[in-house]
């Protein structure tokens, strides 16, 4: 779960230039980091920093959701 301490400080709109800045890279085939958001996006370390950190952490969520394995329906556990 994400850490709440400034957190707040980050707004959503800040978060969606974050994670275009993500996908820019990635697209480019470069390595995401800090330096090279800060660079995509113009931000302060103190305000990118805790931004890069949430979007890395929603990737990973939506990612480990993604790859997670859905509950089997009642009617095919039944039949096993």
């Amino acid at each position: 779960m994400a850490k709440q301490t400034q957190d707040t400080a980050v707004s959503e709109g800040f978060l969606k230039d974050v994670e275009k800045a993500f996908d820019a890279l990635e697209k480019a085939g470069r390595k995401v980091t800090v330096h090279a958001i800060q660079n995509a996006t113009g931000g302060s370390m103190t305000k990118v920093c805790p931004a890069v950190r949430i979007v890395r952490e929603r990737r990973e969520t939506k990612r480990r959701e993604a790859e997670a394995v859905p509950d089997m329906p009642e009617e095919v556990r039944e039949a096993f």
